[in-house]
């Protein structure tokens, strides 16, 4: 069952990402609130990502089809792609879908359009691609993830003394939307955080770090123009369903 906290991270993303439509408003500092009514939920069909494991993994049972708090009119565009662990990452319906996971748990999902050769993690600036990387344990790896986001954590600051942290990017926006979750939104030309920005689309995504127990993790979305209105569904359901 998703819970009401779920619902409003997905509406808050969603409000930030995709600007305001008739049931937001504004609270006079120019960020987004939508209000409760604007709330839905969505029915996605489920499909298996092929996933690369470093070791012997039992695959995680993942139900044919998940309520997403999303809006009924995301049904018949977005599909809900999980790996071999069960991690599950929205995407538009008929993308290719790839996932590996590493021996001390890193996974990554990625998501291309059905021509498209590379894996998402080899994607470049322009390239369509929406990608999920979660990072449970290497400390190193959530440190570079988290660094220019959340600098007062412990983690960044210790491999402070050894790499220098990348500043945030030019022309990048970002919103705190939690104290655990930092939404990102790179416009076309601004290589920033999301994979496959700094080409001729706008990526967008979120970064989430929650304590060293739970590692950190990033979603990045960056579709072309006649598909990129899904974008803040695709991260602010994959964020309600703790992808």
């Amino acid at each position: 069952m998703i819970g009401g906290a779920a619902i409003a991270l997905a509406l808050f993303v969603v409000g930030f990402l995709g600007g305001r439509s008739s049931d937001e408003g504004s609270d006079g500092d120019g960020a987004v609130v939508v209000r409760p009514e604007s709330a839905g939920l969505a029915v996605l069909t489920t499909e298996r990502c092929p996933t690369d494991t470093a070791l012997e993994l039992t695959p995680v049972q993942v139900a044919q089809r998940l309520t997403v708090p999303l809006s009924a009119d995301f049904e018949g565009k977005l599909t809900a792609y999980a790996n071999r662990a069960g991690s599950v990452l929205l995407g538009p319906r008929g993308w290719k879908c790839r996932a590996g996971m590493g021996i001390d748990g890193t996974q990554q999902i990625g998501l291309t359009p059905p021509d498209f050769e590379k894996a998402a993690w080899f994607a470049e600036a322009g390239d369509p691609v929406v990608m999920a990387t979660i990072v449970p344990a290497c400390a190193g790896c959530i440190s570079s993830m988290i660094c220019a986001f959340f600098p007062q954590e412990e983690v960044a600051q210790a491999y402070a003394r050894y790499e220098v942290c990348p500043d945030v990017a030019e022309g990048e926006r970002v919103s705190y939307t939690s104290r655990s979750t930092v939404t990102f939104v790179d416009p076309a030309g601004v290589k920033g955080t999301g994979v496959g920005s700094g080409g001729s689309l706008t990526s967008m995504g979120a970064v989430v770090y929650r304590g060293r127990e739970q590692g950190s993790r990033q979603l990045s979305c960056t579709l072309p123009g006649e598909i990129a209105h899904l974008c803040p569904g695709i991260v602010g359901g994959t964020l309600a369903m703790g992808g």
